[in-house]
């Protein structure tokens, strides 16, 4: 098992409507989410493979919706 911790940038409503769409990707043992003034921090525990596609995953949705913001 391992523990791995990630920081996202983000502001006000982004940062909540991004939180949503993370908590419904995560797969491992454990998450916490804290959102701070300029955004995200998540903490994973699990399985290191769970962890590392739990991250890919969440990656890919900030990526989209970042995009999605562009647009």
């Amino acid at each position: 098992m391992i523990k791995r911790s990630f920081y996202i940038s983000c502001r006000g409503e982004e940062c909540l409507k991004l939180v949503e769409a993370l908590k419904r990707s995560l797969n491992v043992n454990e998450a916490t989410i804290s959102i701070s003034e300029g955004g995200i921090l998540i903490e994973l525990y699990g399985y290191k493979t769970d962890v590392k596609r739990s991250w890919s995953k969440s990656r890919k949705i900030v990526s989209a919706y970042k995009k999605n913001l562009e647009h």
